[in-house]
C-alpha cells in the first residue's frame, strides 16, 4: 500500500510540474471547436498558429520546434486547446501533404474567420481571418476553426 501511495504521489508531482511548465505566467490559451465538413475530424488534420509580428512565424502541432506553443486536439469532442506565449495569432487547421482525406484538401487552410463568427450562413460574405490577441494567463475561448469554404 505504501508503494502505491508513493507511486501515486510521484505521478501527481510529475503531472503538476508538466502543467506548470505549459501554463506559466507569460502564457495564455486559445480554445474552441473544430468544424470539418464530415461526421468526424479526420486523423490527418493538424492545427497551426501564426504569431503576428514584424517577422511572423508559424508553428503547427507536428512542428519539431514548437517555440513555446502546445497543442491538444480532442477529435471525439471536436475541439482543441493551444497554449501560447502572450501575443497575437491567426489559427487554422490543415492537412499536410499526403495526409488529407481527399487530394483537393491537401495543404488547404481553414481559419477562424468572419464567416465562422457570422454563423457560416450564405448571408455571411466575409472570409477575413480574425487575429486573436492573447494576454498573459488569459483563456480565449469560442474560437471556432472551420472556414473550409474561403
Amino acid at each position: 500500500m505504501r508503494k502505491i501511495c508513493l507511486i501515486l504521489a510521484f505521478t501527481l508531482l510529475l503531472g503538476s510540474q508538466a502543467l506548470a511548465q505549459n501554463s506559466g505566467p507569460s502564457r495564455g490559451f486559445i480554445k474552441g471547436d473544430l468544424i470539418y465538413p464530415s461526421d468526424e475530424i479526420p486523423q490527418g488534420l493538424i492545427l497551426c498558429a501564426t504569431r503576428v509580428l514584424k517577422v511572423s512565424y508559424t508553428v503547427c502541432s507536428t512542428s519539431s520546434n514548437k517555440r513555446g506553443l502546445s497543442f491538444f486536439i480532442n477529435r471525439a469532442r471536436q475541439n482543441y486547446t493551444i497554449g501560447v506565449p502572450a501575443g497575437t495569432y491567426y489559427v487554422y487547421a490543415t492537412f499536410p501533404k499526403g495526409r488529407a482525406p481527399t487530394a483537393d484538401m491537401e495543404e488547404y487552410k481553414a481559419y477562424y474567420t468572419e464567416f465562422v463568427r457570422c454563423g457560416m450562413s450564405v448571408k455571411c460574405k466575409s472570409h477575413r481571418r480574425i487575429k486573436i490577441r492573447v494576454k498573459r494567463r488569459q483563456v480565449k475561448s469560442g474560437i471556432t476553426i472551420g472556414d473550409w469554404y474561403n
